[in-house]
Formats: structure tokens, sequence, C-alpha cells
């Protein structure tokens, strides 16, 4: 009985060493640190990825946008004269011809502080800026003022944005009657 007791004694202190050797013959050799093992095909398709040319970035699909306009107006006499501050985006590359107003006599273009050169293209007073940048426009602007029996109107022709602020100022002087209201039209 001694002698089965030792046999199973030794099979039970070998028998965990041949499982431990087993299980590492089972195992794929580990990569060395910042090494990836993937299959080959996984492989190959990795590499005709890599070959095939990069898409181009689609272009915008239109060359600018106008981010916010700000018209300033006051009456003076027969006539409306103010500014109007634009603010937008240019998106494609090189020179952009932008559209700034319409039905306005403009009297002085600046950008950045600078005398802006425009052109008058069928009514529309334009401008030739470059691209890809943000830009900023000041245009002091006239226009006429119609004035019918208890009325006064003007009508401002320009470009959609994004936002487009418009204020009044009530007139100083007190002799002269005070408009009761502002009415925008679109």
């Amino acid at each position: 009985m001694k002698k089965i007791f030792v046999i199973v004694l030794a099979w039970m202190l070998v028998l965990p060493g041949f499982a431990a050797a087993a299980d590492d013959v089972a195992l794929l050799p580990v990569p060395a640190s910042g090494n990836v093992t993937l299959p080959l095909d996984e492989y190959n398709r990795l590499v005709e990825l890599a070959s095939k040319p990069t898409r181009k970035p689609d272009t915008p699909p239109v060359p600018y946008t106008m981010k916010r306009a700000d018209l300033k107006f006051r009456v003076a006499n027969e006539s409306v004269q103010g500014t109007v501050q634009l603010q937008g985006e240019i998106l494609h590359k090189g020179a952009t011809k932008i559209p700034l107003t319409t039905g306005m006599a403009v009297l002085d273009a600046r950008q950045e502080g600078k005398g802006l050169p425009l052109e008058l293209d069928n009514g529309t007073h334009t401008a030739v800026l470059t691209g890809p940048a943000d830009f900023a426009v000041t245009l002091d602007v006239g226009l006429p003022l119609s004035i019918e029996a208890g009325r006064a109107s003007c009508s401002i022709g320009g470009q959609r944005a994004a936002c487009a602020c418009c204020s009044r100022r009530p007139h100083q002087r007190s002799n002269q009657p005070r408009p009761h209201h502002l009415q925008v039209l679109r």
C-alpha cells in the first residue's frame, strides 16, 4: 500500500509539469513589444488599401458664404444714407467675385480700413476677394426715399446673410414727426 501511495504522490507532482509543458507548445509565439501579428490575408488587404490613391476632398458647393449683414441708416431730407457692414467667408481658393449689394448707390467701400475697388455688374456692386479666408467689408451707401401722404419708405436690396440686423433711431429734432413703427418686409 505504501508503494501505491508513493506512485500516486509522484504522479501528482509530475503531472502538473507535463500539463504546463503541453500548454506552452499550443500557444503561438508572442511578438515583441510594439509589433502586431496579422494573418497573411489581412496583411495583403491592408497593403492593397494603402496603395490606392486617396480621394480628393470635395470642393464646397458655393464659392462664398455671407455670415452677417449690419445695416445702419438715417433719413436726411429726401434720401436715406448709412453703412452696410458685411461679414462672410470665401471658400474657394484664389480670386472670387462676390456680389455685395443691389439697388443702392455705394459712396465708399473699405476692407480692413483700406479702399476696396468695386465693379458694377448688371446693377449689382461686386468685389473680387481672394480666399480661402474670412472677409469683412464696410460700404457707405445712399438710396432714395419714397415720400407719400403720411408715410415715407425705402427699398433695401442686398445680399442674403445668415444674420441681418437693421436698426432705427428716432429723429433728434422735436419739431419733426416721429414714426410710430418700423416695418421690415422681405
